[in-house]
C-alpha cells in the first residue's frame, strides 16, 4: 500500500509534460538497454537529476509502463538507502498489464541528510526484467506513467515530495531494444494475464460549439458528462480546458470562465492567471461531501450540462476563423498542484473519454465591444527557504485602559493562511477582542476564520497558555492562493485589543507567541504560516520569526515621550491631530496632557501642535525631554499623566 501522504489521486492519460523554463526543475529519466530474446538479467537505470536551487527531493512515487509481449519478471529495486520503500509493485497490485512501480521516503525524521540534491543527484533504482523468448526484435519503450490506477488502493501518480508538498517531475522515458540471437535454455516468465480493466468509455466530457462576431460580449459554451446507461454515478470530477491554437497568445476570446451549472457542496474555478501555460481555464467540482453516494450525482438519467464555458469575443478576432477548445490530461499550475482530468465514481478516480468543442468567428463585428484579452504572467517561483516574520507591536496604557496592539505579516512569499497562539499575563491584562485588518483585493470576505479568547485565572501567576491566551486562524482565501498578504510587504492582519487591569504593577509586560493554546473542544494551535500553498511552523521550511511585543503599562507616575499625544510610543503627525482634536472637537483631554504639551510651557493649547510640525516638517526646534525614550517631566508643573 502506498502512504497516502504520498498519494494525490488524480487521473490523466499517459504523458510526459515540463515546467516553465525559467523555474528550477526535477527531472525523472529511465536508461536504455539492448538485450537478445530470451535474456533473463536486464537492468535499466532510473535516475532523478535536481537542478540547483530546487529544493531536495525527499520521497518520490513512481509508476512505469512496459510492454508485457516483451518483457517478464519486471521489477523496481532502489539503489540508495531509505526509511520507507515499498516492495515493488507490479502486475497484481495495477489494474492495467504491463505496469510496475515504487514508493519511498528517504528519512521519515529531521535532518533530511538522505534526500536527493543537485549535488548527489542520479541513479535512484534499478529496472530488472528478463526478455521472453517470444519477443520479436525491435525497441519497446519504457515510460512513466502519470496515472496508475491501482486493483484496491488509491492510483499512482508519478510525482515527488520536496519543501513537505507533492510536485511534478518532467519525465524522460526510456527503451529496451530486443537484438541478436535467442538465449539457449533460458525461461523468462511473462507476466500472468489480468482481466480486462474497467471502460473508461462509460462517462463523455463534451465541449459544445458556438458562432459569434468579433466584438460579442458573452458567449456560453456547455460543458456536458454523459454517462451511459450502466456506468456507475459520477460524484465529481475535474477539467482544465485549453482555449486557442498552440503557440498563439492572446487568443481570441477574453474574460474566460467557467460557471458551475449544478448544485454542489464544493467548486473551484481556476482562472488563467492560475496556470503555467497560457490559454487555460480550469474547475474541480463535488457533488456532495457527506454521503459516499450522493443525491445528486450525474447518472444516465441525469447527464448533461454540468458547467459553462464562459467568454466574450476580442474586436480583433478574424471572421471566418475558427477557436479550438480541448479538454487537456493535465494543466500545470503555478502555486499548487495541477488539475488532471478526471471524474470520481464510486469511490474511485477513472478517466473519460473526451469530445472538444469550437467557436466559430463569423457575421459582422459588434460595434464598441469592450473585450479584452486575458494577461497571462508567469509569477516567480518561491524562494528556496520560504520564511515569514510574525510580530504584535507594543504600545503603552494607563490603568484601566484599552490598548490595541497590531499584528503584522512579512512574508517573502504569497501568504494564503496563518494560525497563531498568543500568550499574556492574565494578571495584568484582560483580552477583549481579535478584530480584523487586512482586506483582501477583491473585496470578498476571509474565505475561513475563527478566533478565541481565554481570560480565566484561576491559577496563581502567569506560567503559560494554561490560562490567558487568545489563538486565532485564518484561510484567506481557499481557491485563489493569490488574494493574501503580497511577498516582500509588511501587512497588517489583526489588531489585538486588551485592556490594563486596574490593580496592575506598573512597568512592562510581554504579550508573546507561544504554541498550545485551544479553543474549547480544539487541540492546540500551533503557531503556524502558510506560504505559497505549504504550510510549517517555526521548526519546518517556512520557519517565521515571530516578534514578541512588549506593552508598557504606566502607573501613577509621570512617564511619558514629549510630544506623544496619543499615547503610542512615537511622534508624529498624528499626534498633533491628537491635541487638535482635544483642543477643538472633542474636548477629551489626553491620557497624558505633560506629553500633549510639545513645547513644555505648562498649558496645552495651540501652540503645541504647531510647535510639533514644526519639529516633524519644517525644521523647528527639538522636542523638550523627556524625547529620545520615555521619562519623568524635568520641568514639573503639575499637569501630570492622569489627565
Amino acid at each position: 500500500m502506498i502512504p497516502r501522504y504520498l498519494t494525490i489521486v488524480l487521473a490523466a492519460s499517459c504523458f510526459a509534460f515540463a515546467a516553465p523554463t525559467a523555474w528550477p526543475q526535477v527531472t525523472f529519466e529511465v536508461g536504455r538497454a539492448t538485450a537478445a530474446p530470451a535474456q533473463l538479467d536486464v537492468t535499466v537505470p532510473v535516475s532523478i537529476f535536481v537542478e540547483e536551487g530546487t529544493p531536495p527531493v525527499d520521497g518520490w512515487i513512481v509508476s512505469l509502463r512496459y510492454d508485457p509481449a516483451a518483457l517478464g519478471n519486471v521489477r523496481l529495486e532502489s539503489t540508495r538507502p531509505a526509511d520507507f520503500i515499498t516492495s515493488s509493485l507490479g502486475v497484481d497490485h495495477y489494474v492495467h498489464a504491463g505496469t510496475v512501480g515504487m514508493a519511498l521516503v528517504y528519512d521519515l525524521d529531521e535532518p533530511h541528510s538522505r534526500s536527493i540534491t543537485s549535488e548527489n543527484d542520479g541513479e535512484v533504482a534499478r529496472l530488472h526484467f528478463c526478455v521472453l523468448e517470444t519477443a520479436i526484435q525491435g525497441t519497446y519503450p519504457i515510460r512513466f506513467a502519470f496515472h496508475a490506477e491501482a486493483v484496491s488502493s488509491p492510483a499512482s501518480t508519478t510525482q515527488y515530495t520536496a519543501a513537505r508538498s507533492s510536485r511534478y517531475p518532467i519525465t524522460r522515458g526510456g527503451s529496451v531494444t530486443v537484438a541478436g540471437a535467442p538465449v539457449a535454455g533460458a525461461g523468462c516468465p511473462a507476466d500472468p494475464p489480468r482481466p480486462a480493466p474497467p471502460s473508461a468509455e462509460t462517462v463523455i466530457f463534451q465541449l459544445g460549439q458556438a458562432t459569434e462576431a468579433a466584438g460579442a460580449s458573452e458567449v456560453a459554451v456547455p460543458l456536458e458528462v454523459i454517462v451511459e446507461a450502466g456506468a456507475p454515478p459520477v460524484q465529481g470530477w475535474a477539467a482544465a480546458v485549453h482555449y486557442g491554437s498552440a503557440g498563439v497568445f492572446p487568443p481570441p476570446l477574453g474574460e474566460v470562465r467557467i460557471e458551475n451549472a449544478r448544485p454542489a457542496d464544493f467548486f473551484a474555478f481556476s482562472g488563467q492567471s492560475a496556470f503555467v501555460d497560457p490559454g487555460l481555464v480550469g474547475a474541480e467540482v463535488v457533488y456532495d461531501l457527506t454521503r459516499v453516494i450522493p443525491e445528486n450525482v450525474i447518472t444516465a438519467e441525469t447527464s448533461g450540462i454540468v458547467a459553462w464555458l464562459r467568454f466574450c469575443v476580442l474586436s480583433t478576432a478574424s471572421s471566418g476563423s475558427s477557436v479550438p477548445l480541448e479538454l487537456v490530461p493535465f494543466a500545470e499550475r503555478t502555486d499548487k498542484p495541477g488539475i488532471a482530468l478526471h471524474y470520481t465514481s464510486e469511490g474511485k478516480t477513472r478517466t473519460p473519454l473526451t469530445v472538444p468543442g469550437s467557436v466559430t468567428i463569423a457575421g459582422d463585428p459588434v460595434a464598441g465591444g469592450a473585450c479584452q484579452p486575458d494577461e497571462h504572467e508567469v509569477p516567480p517561483p518561491p524562494p528556496a527557504e520560504l520564511k515569514a516574520v510574525l510580530k504584535i507591536g507594543g504600545g503603552s496604557a494607563f490603568l484601566g485602559q484599552e490598548v490595541r496592539l497590531p499584528f503584522t505579516v512579512l512574508p517573502n512569499a504569497e501568504m494564503q493562511g496563518f494560525s497563531v497562539s498568543v500568550d499574556f499575563d492574565e494578571t495584568k491584562l484582560v483580552g477583549l477582542e481579535v478584530e480584523k485588518v487586512f482586506s483582501k483585493p477583491d473585496g470578498t470576505d476571509w474565505d475561513f476564520q475563527t478566533f478565541h479568547i481565554d481570560n480565566s485565572d484561576a491559577n496563581p501567576g502567569s506560567g503559560g497558555v494554561d490560562e490567558g491566551f487568545l489563538v486565532a486562524a485564518a484561510v484567506f482565501d481557499f481557491t485563489a492562493p493569490n488574494l493574501g498578504p503580497r511577498r516582500d510587504q509588511e501587512s497588517g492582519i489583526l489588531a489585538l485589543r486588551f485592556q490594563v487591569k486596574p490593580a496592575a504593577p506598573a512597568g512592562p509586560t510581554e504579550v508573546r507567541f507561544l504554541d498550545g493554546g485551544s479553543a474549547p473542544s480544539s487541540p492546540p494551535t500551533r503557531n503556524v504560516a502558510v506560504l505559497f500553498g505549504k504550510t510549517a511552523d517555526v521548526t519546518y521550511d517556512v520557519s517565521p520569526l515571530f516578534v514578541n511585543a512588549l506593552l508598557g503599562i504606566v502607573g501613577d507616575i509621570t512617564v511619558f515621550l514629549r510630544g506623544d499625544s496619543n499615547g503610542d510610543l512615537d511622534v508624529d503627525l498624528s499626534d498633533a491631530q491628537a491635541t487638535l482634536t482635544y483642543l477643538f472637537v472633542t474636548g477629551e483631554p489626553p491620557h497624558c496632557l505633560d506629553a500633549a504639551d510639545a513645547n513644555d510651557d505648562g498649558t496645552v493649547d495651540v501652540t503645541d501642535p504647531i510647535f510639533t510640525l514644526l519639529y516633524l516638517f519644517l525644521g523647528g526646534r527639538p522636542l523638550p525631554p523627556p524625547s529620545d525614550s520615555p521619562g519623568e517631566d524635568p520641568t514639573p508643573d503639575g499637569m501630570g499623566c492622569r489627565g
